[in-house]
């Protein structure tokens, strides 16, 4: 046998091994309290939408996870720092900026909303939060608006606080004339909560993707292959 086909022979090898010690990785997921998209249910499971698909993918893929919940800043916190592997959501949050991958496909959007009562002049954009008295949750980056919202020349007045439900109950008392939150934890707590008149507007949606940590073993190879078996669940029409 020539050393030319020794050489491509053994290159063969490293990649198929590669590739098994690969797919043998156990992918660790953080996730945050974030219904529908992903929550800890009754029974201390992992679910949601993002779970779910999250599961179809890693099943195509051939990868074994774990999903593991956290805050928002300290999941961010712990994608940045590779002791968690792969987060599927929002790219905004700016613990990701130079400490991860993030791919290409667009899995889904979440919506920003501004709520409010009566007949007021709805919220469209970062611009009409200017001179505002708003109500904020506790934990969420609003794809990089916190910033905006805390600069003292923009003149915000926000009232933060720790839950969905309180912050609806704060908008529904009159502590304040918006509440900014997304609309698939709000659309959940509105089913168990009533309040009369109302309304709300888009401010912005937020594409999700595939985060993975650079500190990942073989973090480039695991991109690909969720990306590759994501593209073939969809493919199959049952993302």
């Amino acid at each position: 046998m020539s050393h030319i086909h020794q050489y491509y022979l053994s290159v063969i090898a490293v990649l198929l091994l590669s590739g098994t010690a690969t797919a043998k990785q156990t992918i660790k997921v953080g996730y945050i309290e974030f219904p529908p998209a992903f929550y800890t249910d009754k029974t201390g499971q992992a679910n949601g939408i993002l779970i779910k698909l999250t599961d179809k993918v890693m099943k195509k893929s051939g990868y074994s996870w774990t999903a593991h919940s956290y805050p928002t800043k300290r999941m961010a916190h712990y994608i940045a720092t590779g002791e968690l592997h792969l987060w599927v959501g929002l790219t905004t949050l700016p613990e990701f900026k130079g400490t991860t991958l993030i791919g290409p496909s667009k899995l889904l959007e979440i919506s920003l909303q501004s709520y409010f009562i009566g007949k007021k002049p709805p919220i469209n954009s970062k611009e009409d939060l200017k001179n505002k008295k708003i109500i904020s949750v506790l934990g969420y980056s609003y794809g990089g608006l916190t910033n905006f919202i805390k600069d003292p020349n923009n003149k915000i007045i926000n009232y933060e606080t720790s839950s969905q439900e309180s912050a609806f109950k704060m908008l529904k008392a009159g502590r304040a004339d918006y509440l900014l939150t997304y609309k698939g934890p709000a659309t959940k707590v509105l089913t168990r909560l009533e309040i009369s008149d109302l309304n709300q507007s888009n401010i912005s949606k937020y594409g999700v993707y595939f985060v993975v940590s650079k500190m990942t073993p073989n973090a480039e190879i695991i991109l690909k292959d969720l990306e590759q078996a994501y593209q073939s669940i969809r493919k199959e029409g049952t993302p």
